[in-house]
């Protein structure tokens, strides 16, 4: 899922050279709701553009949205107090507190969950990026 028209391409670009049959959505996050129950959520840095205001409702939504023993993969950048900002942030991208990301999840079962600090260059100038991801398990039983 994306806003970007052009990243949806981008993606189904890669997903044909890699022979790996995939189906994207054009949607904004902040407004997305599944489909249908799914398995597995994975998000790569796409929870950034879920607006602080939508956060709570979001993170509701997703999980509402997910089967029973699904599973969620979250990767998302945090306000690190070593870590500044990167000069290739925008202002559509929010940063998570430290651990903030576990409270969304509290009544799942956490089967991973780490902080990191990458070293990146995107936009030509060296930065690095504080990170969390968070796997994370929806109980086989309603809570």
């Amino acid at each position: 899922m994306d806003v970007s028209p052009n990243g949806l391409a981008k993606t189904n670009r890669l997903a044909e050279k890699r022979g790996v049959t995939i189906e994207t959505i054009e949607a904004d996050l902040n407004d997305f709701v599944f489909p249908e129950p799914m398995d597995v959520v994975y998000s790569i840095g796409t929870v950034q553009y879920l607006q602080p205001e939508n956060w709570k409702r979001g993170f509701e939504r997703f999980r509402r949205g997910t089967a029973l023993g699904g599973v969620h993969v979250i990767f998302a950048f945090v306000d690190h107090p070593s870590v500044p900002t990167p000069p290739d942030w925008t202002e559509s991208e929010f940063f998570y507190a430290v651990g903030e990301l576990r409270g969304y999840y509290a009544d799942w079962e956490v089967l991973d969950g780490r902080e990191m600090i990458l070293e990146d260059d995107s936009g030509g100038e060296a930065h690095d990026h504080a990170a969390e991801v968070l796997v994370v398990r929806n109980p086989d039983e309603p809570g």
